[in-house]
């Protein structure tokens, strides 16, 4: 399993900027990010990890509004080695609803934004849009794995997310050939 550091530890290391209300972080509020997973390249010979997981808010159920608040938690929850790249595939539900809808920012650029203002500088944000429920296509597969492949030879870890956290994220995973570790949260 996972461990997790203090709350004083994981605001240290994501740096938030000044201006950030850190008092308004709850201590109990500690179930995102949801369903976090650690998968390894066997073939590796450094044994890189990439970290799967849900969309910010989803511990609290499928549906709903999902606060800033809410969204800083899953920030704080995530694993502290850094830089860190993050790779998006919320896109769309099968009925067309965007899968930011749920949000203060409507869509892939107003997250990376979003982020750039609330959360440190050494995480990076990419978005490969898809559709929950349906299979990733090949080339949103080869373009994750140039990312991946970069931001390991950087040194860097990576973090790949959809709406629960299994579908999406696990079909990419298993076509890049990571084997899945351990779960830290269900």
């Amino acid at each position: 399993m996972l461990g997790r550091p203090q709350m004083s530890t994981w605001l240290s290391l994501l740096g938030f900027k000044d201006g950030i209300d850190r008092n308004f972080i709850k201590k109990d509020s500690m179930q995102e990010p949801h369903n976090l997973r650690r998968w390894r390249n066997p073939d590796s010979p450094e044994h890189q990890s990439i970290y799967t997981c849900a969309r910010p808010g989803r511990s609290a159920g499928r549906h709903g509004k999902v606060s800033d608040e809410t969204v800083l938690n899953w920030f704080e929850g995530l694993p502290p080695q850094r830089p860190l790249t993050i790779i998006s595939l919320l896109g769309e539900k099968p009925d067309g609803t965007s899968e930011y809808s749920y949000y203060s920012f409507q869509d892939s650029k107003e997250f990376k934004k979003w982020t750039a203002k609330h959360i440190a500088s050494d995480i990076e944000v990419l978005s490969f849009e898809t559709v929950d429920f349906h299979e990733v296509d090949n080339e949103a597969i080869v373009q994750v794995r140039e990312v991946t492949r970069g931001r390991f030879n950087l040194g860097g870890s990576v973090l790949i997310f959809d709406s629960g956290g299994v579908g999406r994220t696990s079909d990419v995973c298993r076509k890049l050939g990571f084997i899945e570790l351990d779960r830290q949260n269900d």
